[in-house]
C-alpha cells in the first residue's frame, strides 16, 4: 500500500473522507482497501509536551525515560495515557504527544475493520502548515481554533478562548492566519492584535485551511505519529512473519515438550533424592542414636566416626603398652627406642644385646591373654640386635 488517504474522526466517532473541497461523511466498508489511512483526530484530545533527557539509543528505554519525565506533569494517572515520541529536536528535546488510553481504543474502533490499513494517528492541529521556522499557523472556524508553533507544538481549543492560551513571549511570533471568514473568527483576529501579536494573512502555501486542507496535510507527512509502541501498524510484521509462523508454531511445540520432559524428570529424580534422604537418616540413627538434631548428615557422620576412633584409639593403646611392658620389664636386654599405635595396633623399634633378646621378648607374650606379638624383622649387628615387632590385641 504506496498511497495513503486521511480521515477525519470527530469528537462523536464520525469519520469524513474529503470529496472535492468538502467533506463526506463515510463508513469503514466504504473505504479503499488498497491505501493506508491516516486518521486525523480532534487535537482537544492530544496534549504536547517535551522532555529534556540524555539520548537513549533503545527505543524501549527511551520510552520509559520519557514516560518518567512526563509523569508528574500530567494530572491523568500515567497507566490511563498513551505517550508517543518524536523525533529529537536540534535543541536536544524529545516531543512527546500524550493521549488517553480510551481515546486511541475508540479512534481505532471508529475504523472498524480497516484498522490494520491505519498506519498513522494525527492531531488536526498539527496537520496545520508551518510557513516558515520561527512562525506560527492559525486556523479559526466557525467554534474552534488550531494553533501550531513550530514543529512540535500547539493545541485546538474553543474559538474564543485562543488568544488566551497563547503563551507570552509569543507575541514575537508572527501568526499566519486563516479563517472560515466568520465573524467570530475576525473578533479573534482582532483581539490578537490589541494584545500585541502581529497577525498576517495565509497565504495559499501557508496554513492549510479548512478540514479538506487538514487532510491534504496529514497525506503527506504527518510530523508526529501517536501510532506507537501498543498500537504500532503490526500489518507489515505479520506479513514478514507469515511464512515462518508454521516453523514457529512447531518449534515451539518441541520446546513445551522438551520442558514438560525436564520437569518430569526433574520431579522424578527430587523423589529420588527424598528417598534417598530419609534413608540415610534412618541408617544414620540406628548408628548415632544418641544425636538428636539432624543437619548435614556427612558431616555429623564424619565427625561421630572421627570420636568413635579417638576414643577407641586411646582405649586400645594402654593395654597394649602394658602387655609390651610386662613382657620387656623382667629382662634387661631390651630396649625401647620408639613406638607408633596405628589402626588399633602398636608397632615397636627394640633394641637388644644379642640374638636371645628376641627369643625373650617372645617368651614374655607367650602366655599374655590381652596382646599378642608379631616379629616383623631382627637385624643382628655389632652394636647387638634391632627388633621392629608389632603388638595387637589378642584373637578372642
Amino acid at each position: 500500500m504506496s498511497e495513503s488517504q486521511a480521515i477525519l474522526v470527530d469528537a462523536h466517532g464520525q469519520l469524513y473522507a474529503a470529496q472535492g473541497d468538502g467533506l463526506v461523511p463515510a463508513e469503514p466498508a466504504d473505504l479503499p482497501a488498497d491505501v493506508s489511512l491516516i486518521l486525523v483526530v480532534p487535537g482537544e484530545d492530544v496534549l504536547l509536551s517535551s522532555v529534556d533527557i540524555p539520548p537513549v539509543r533503545q527505543a524501549t528505554r527511551r520510552r520509559q525515560a520519557v514516560r518518567f519525565a512526563l509523569e508528574d506533569r500530567l494530572a491523568q494517572p500515567i497507566d490511563e495515557l498513551h505517550i508517543a515520541i518524536g523525533p529529537r529536536t536540534p535543541g536536544g528535546e524529545f516531543p512527546a504527544a500524550i493521549a488517553a488510553h480510551d481515546r486511541m481504543e475508540a479512534w481505532l474502533g471508529a475504523i472498524g475493520e480497516r484498522a490494520p490499513q491505519v498506519v498513522a494517528i494525527v492531531p488536526d492541529y498539527l496537520c496545520l502548515s508551518l510557513p516558515h521556522d520561527g512562525e506560527a499557523a492559525l486556523y479559526l472556524g466557525d467554534d474552534r481554533a488550531l494553533v501550531r508553533i513550530g514543529p512540535f507544538r500547539g493545541f485546538a481549543c474553543e474559538l474564543s478562548l485562543a488568544p488566551a492560551l497563547l503563551r507570552r513571549g509569543d507575541e514575537d511570533i508572527p501568526l499566519h492566519v486563516a479563517t472560515d471568514g466568520s465573524e467570530a473568527a475576525d473578533q479573534v483576529i482582532a483581539r490578537l492584535r490589541d494584545r500585541g501579536f502581529t497577525v498576517e494573512p495565509a497565504a495559499t502555501t501557508a496554513p492549510a485551511a479548512g478540514a479538506t486542507g487538514l487532510l491534504h496535510a496529514a497525506s503527506i507527512r504527518p510530523p508526529i505519529n501517536l501510532l506507537q509502541d501498543i498500537y504500532a501498524p503490526r500489518s507489515a510484521r505479520d506479513e514478514w512473519l507469515r511464512p515462518l509462523r508454521p516453523g514457529l508454531i512447531m518449534l515451539g511445540l518441541w520446546v513445551m515438550l522438551l520442558l514438560a520432559g525436564q520437569a518430569l524428570e526433574y520431579r522424578e529424580l527430587a523423589r529420588e533424592q527424598e528417598q534417598m534422604r530419609a534413608f540415610a537418616e534412618t541408617q544414620f540413627r540406628a548408628a548415632f542414636p544418641d544425636v538428636d538434631n539432624l543437619n548435614n548428615l556427612r558431616l555429623q557422620a564424619e565427625n561421630e566416626i572421627r570420636q568413635l576412633r579417638a576414643r577407641e584409639g586411646t582405649a586400645g593403646l594402654f593395654p597394649l603398652l602394658q602387655a609390651a611392658a610386662d613382657a620387656i620389664g623382667p629382662t634387661s636386654a631390651l630396649t625401647i627406642d620408639s613406638f607408633q599405635f596405628r589402626n588399633g595396633e602398636l608397632f615397636l623399634s627394640l633394641r637388644g644385646d644379642d640374638v636371645q633378646s628376641v627369643e625373650a621378648l617372645r617368651s614374655g607374650f607367650a602366655d599374655n591373654r590381652v596382646a599378642q606379638l608379631e616379629i616383623q624383622s631382627a637385624d643382628a649387628g655389632s652394636d647387638g640386635v634391632q627388633i621392629r615387632a608389632r603388638v595387637s590385641p589378642a584373637a578372642s
